[in-house]
């Protein structure tokens, strides 16, 4: 495959979030996988590493959201935290990650989706599960992607 020295590829990475909350917890609580950890430090130096700095907007698939009927698009705009992880410290059921949706783009990536000939669709109906925020929290703390 040839590409014009304009072209430019989109990274693809795949992240794994670890078990719930945990790179937010202190060391040795939930085994290894503390807040200074090695990969909790991995995820805090990702976007240095990787050059993520320009980076406009961020699709994320996750296997916490499924849909028998269609592939489903987070449509919101300020998408609420879900705290679908149990019995772990209180504290971690209060974090914020206050990173903006972009109702617009979801919509393009449906209809790409589409038309590819899987069925796709948009809902504002979900916010994020913690296989979506634990590692965009650590990767990017500010929640300061946009376009």
């Amino acid at each position: 495959m040839s590409h014009s020295s304009s072209s430019t590829l989109t990274p693809a990475l795949f992240l794994s979030h670890g078990g719930g909350p945990c790179f937010f917890m202190p060391d040795g609580l939930r085994g290894e996988m503390g807040v200074n950890s090695p990969s909790a430090k991995w995820f805090r130096n990702l976007a240095v590493e990787q050059k993520l700095d320009d980076v406009k907007a961020i699709v994320v698939i996750s296997a916490h959201w499924e849909d028998s009927e269609a592939v489903l698009v987070n449509s919101h705009a300020s998408p609420a935290l879900l705290y679908d992880y149990y019995g772990f410290p209180p504290d971690t059921y209060k974090l914020e990650y206050k990173a903006p949706g972009h109702p617009k783009l979801a919509k393009r990536i449906a209809a790409l989706i589409n038309k590819a000939g899987v069925k796709a669709k948009t809902t504002d109906k979900r916010g994020w599960d913690h296989g979506v925020f634990v590692p965009l929290k650590l990767v990017f703390p500010k929640a300061d992607v946009s376009d």
